[in-house]
């Protein structure tokens, strides 16, 4: 009997051996294919603790999402008004500077013509007689009059003075006094 048990251990024994050694070549010699082999069985798996709290964490996490979400489309919303608002005002600040550059030139011209026109009434009442120019200065506002008599030679201005009302030719005097000559 002793002859046939040590063949039969070394039996066993090298063919354990090619065992390890498949396993060991095969990447598979673990903890677990060893138990496996042996008929261990594993350890139970850790058991999963609360979830509940993980349901309400995930539960959380995505109503977060969800405001984010919300929040993010109210911002893109925001900057396309804003974006509107932007282009509107643009629009509307070009078509202001058209409108202040149409006043300008109206404004130019029509102190072209009132320059125009006060020359021609200086040139007017230079030519009248001093007695009667003085006669329609004096229905006159003095500042007007003062105006137009700026327009006017000095030896016709002060002939013209001369015979106007002499509070009215006061006023037109301090006029003229107030402003270059």
């Amino acid at each position: 009997m002793k002859s046939i048990v040590l063949p039969l251990i070394v039996f066993l024994l090298a063919f354990g051996a090619s065992l390890v050694g498949v396993l060991a070549a095969t990447g598979n010699l673990n903890k677990a294919a060893l138990d496996k082999m042996l008929g261990k069985t594993p350890p139970p798996a850790p058991k999963e603790e609360a979830p509940d709290e993980l349901d309400a964490f995930a539960a959380a996490l995505k109503e977060k999402e969800q405001q984010i979400t919300t929040e993010q489309k109210r911002v893109d919303e925001e900057k396309r008004r804003l974006r509107i608002a932007q282009d509107d005002m643009s629009e509307l600040t070009k078509r202001m500077e058209q409108l202040l550059q149409q006043i300008t030139q109206a404004k130019e011209e029509s102190d072209k013509i009132k320059e125009t026109r006060t020359l021609q009434a200086a040139q007017t009442l230079a030519g009248m007689d001093p007695k009667k120019a003085a006669a329609v200065l004096n229905e006159w506002p003095a500042d007007r009059a003062a105006e137009v008599l700026r327009n006017v030679k000095d030896k016709d201005r002060s002939k013209i003075l001369d015979q106007m009302d002499p509070a009215q030719a006061a006023q037109v005097l301090e006029n003229l006094k107030s402003t270059t000559l």
